[in-house]
């Protein structure tokens, strides 16, 4: 038997990337998977490529309406939902604080951190009914910073003390929350924020020899 064999994953930011490779992974591992995207067409090919063990949810993780209609389509087709994986996330811009716009800062929180707060508020019901599990996408420089990056870590970094408290909060009802602090994963997500840095090239040759030295993966 399948480790998740007739587990239910609604996963956000699940039609590229990270989420895109832990969507295939579900599957095959055998969990029914609700991939949840903003762009219809990463969204068919993610739902094509996972087959009969997907459906493709069209939402915007920073609009509550989306959010609650997402969940409900996912209880409409499973009937329950076993895991809320929240991966959706941005990364731009690669500014240092004070270059920040205000517009830009309130965007990245809004899609990084306040979809975690969406995603819970209106799946927390079907979890309790499972007693499911909350995983959050986080990354490594929520720990450790990285330059160029403030307002991205800054949302990286609240999701790990916010995956904290939400563990406190809903182990009672026996639902688990974690969180995975990914380091460099070369995704597209990944060049386009090298290709805003001012070194390009420089900047990814010192920054896959640095994650090398340190065993934390390779950005090349």
């Amino acid at each position: 038997m399948n480790l998740l064999e007739n587990k239910i994953v609604f996963l956000t930011g699940g039609s590229k990337g990270i989420g895109l490779e832990c969507a295939k992974k579900y599957a095959e591992a055998g969990a029914q998977v609700a991939i949840v995207s903003n762009d219809p067409s990463s969204l068919a090919d993610a739902v094509a490529t996972v087959g009969r063990s997907g459906m493709g949810i069209l939402c915007d993780v920073s609009n509550p309406d989306d959010v609650k209609a997402a969940i409900q389509q996912a209880l409409d087709k499973y009937g329950r939902i076993d895991v809320i994986h929240n991966n959706a996330g941005i990364a731009h811009p690669a500014k240092p604080l004070h270059q920040t716009e205000e517009s830009e800062w309130d965007t990245l929180f809004n899609v990084n951190l306040k979809s975690i707060y969406y995603t819970t508020k209106y799946g927390l019901e079907a979890l309790k009914r499972s007693e499911g599990c909350i995983l959050n996408t986080s990354s490594l420089v929520g720990e450790i910073g990285q330059d160029n990056h403030a307002a991205y870590t800054a949302t990286k970094g609240a999701i790990n003390a916010l995956t904290k408290s939400m563990a406190l909060d809903y182990a009672p009802y026996k639902i688990r929350v974690n969180a995975v602090a990914p380091a460099g994963v070369w995704t597209v997500m990944l060049r386009e924020w090298g290709q805003a840095q001012e070194d390009a090239a420089g900047s990814f040759a010192f920054r896959s020899f640095r994650a090398r030295s340190r065993g934390q993966g390779d950005f090349s």
